[in-house]
């Protein structure tokens, strides 16, 4: 399928969240073969909700996407200032992680904004992982530090995607 197909599909899917048809959209799509899952933003808007991307690590199946890796590890962006901020937290931790040293089962918090937070952490014999997420703990994804290009990606594709089709907002104003 072609981009302009693609874009197509995303339009209908869009209009289908608008009718309540679905309960999500596929933004954004990108691989992680370090842990052999896919990295998936959706937007979604649940019965009486408002708007929101929300981004969670996925196992592939036979047919495409299968299943969420840990559904409580979902992170939900509610307001296109809370987007912003998660791009901008990733670019400047980005830049400050090769100058922090983290041992296993140590953590530490790169930088925090809009209520959202970028930390590194070292699960005990596994790689460094890192961790967006809101600071209140409800909601965040997190992925091998190696795979730290697909999370930046992804919601760079989500962006671009979302401004394409118009949704210049997400939350409470956002689809009316």
């Amino acid at each position: 399928m072609d981009a302009d197909a693609e874009f197509q599909e995303f339009l209908a899917g869009v209009q289908a969240l608008r009718d309540g048809r679905v309960g999500g959209v596929e933004v954004a799509v990108a691989a992680l073969p370090s842990i052999g899952q896919m990295l998936v933003a959706g937007l979604v808007q649940p019965e009486g909700g408002n708007l929101s991307l929300e981004v969670a690590r996925w196992v592939a199946d036979e047919q495409g996407l299968g299943s969420r890796v840990a559904a409580e590890r979902t992170l939900k962006l509610e307001t296109a200032e809370e987007f912003r901020a998660a791009q901008r937290l990733l670019e400047q931790a980005e830049a400050v992680l090769p100058e922090r040293r983290v041992e296993d089962q140590d953590a530490a918090v790169l930088g925090h904004a809009e209520g959202l937070a970028v930390s590194i952490g070292r699960p005990p014999g596994e790689p460094l992982w890192v961790l967006l997420s809101r600071v209140d703990g409800e909601s965040g994804v997190a992925v091998p530090v190696a795979e730290w290009a697909a999370l930046t990606a992804v919601l760079a594709e989500a962006e671009r995607s979302l401004a394409r089709a118009g949704i210049i907002a997400i939350g409470p104003a956002a689809l009316h």
